[in-house]
């Protein structure tokens, strides 16, 4: 079964644009420019492992709106394709993944690490491994900024039949990008 990579809120491809507001807020949330090649990383760890994967590129803005643009535009390629996939998926990627989840039922699972979930009921009945730890704050910074911009109520943890949550101690969202935690991810996929 193909996988599908979806990177998390990116505030920029190429060239940084210091003026944009999701770059801001980004930068003053992690306190750096962010650096998202980890999902490069993992498509390659997971091709060398044999599994068939693709990057899901969006233009990584915080607003619900855009995320729930790419959730369609995600799930009309999904249906396109006509074949079962899994989607792995960092920080608002998984939210794209739940919402293109709703809309076709080619995604088999999801594997959502440091999602900074809408609710605390997934949005979707696909099967889903939400990995989260406590000592990520920008998980919870995230949670903090949908609340305020999306009017919603998030959480670290989904709670429902479908979801299995896992948490991992002293681990930090950069920490999630790891080579050392991808033998972990691909135990997540299989």
């Amino acid at each position: 079964m193909k996988v599908i990579i979806i990177h998390g809120s990116k505030t920029y491809f190429g060239k940084p644009n210091k003026r944009n507001l999701t770059y801001l807020l980004a930068k003053k949330m992690i306190g750096t420019d962010p650096n998202f090649n980890y999902a490069k990383q993992i498509k390659d760890y997971l091709i060398k492992n044999k599994v068939k994967c693709r990057i899901f590129y969006w233009g990584g803005d915080i607003w619900l709106w855009r995320i729930k643009k790419e959730a369609n535009k995600l799930a009309q390629e999904i249906k396109k394709a006509k074949q079962p996939v899994i989607i792995f998926a960092k920080s608002n990627g998984g939210i794209i993944a739940q919402l293109a989840s709703k809309r076709t039922n080619l995604i088999k699972k999801i594997v959502q690490i440091g999602c900074p979930n809408l609710s605390i009921k997934p949005l979707s009945k696909t099967k889903i491994i939400n990995v989260y730890s406590k000592e990520d704050n920008i998980q919870r910074r995230g949670i903090i900024l949908n609340s305020i911009l999306n009017l919603s109520r998030g959480s670290r943890t989904l709670k429902g039949n479908n979801v299995k949550n896992i948490i991992l101690r002293d681990i930090n969202h950069r920490d999630f990008n790891s080579k050392k935690m991808f033998d972990f991810y691909y135990k997540l996929i299989k």
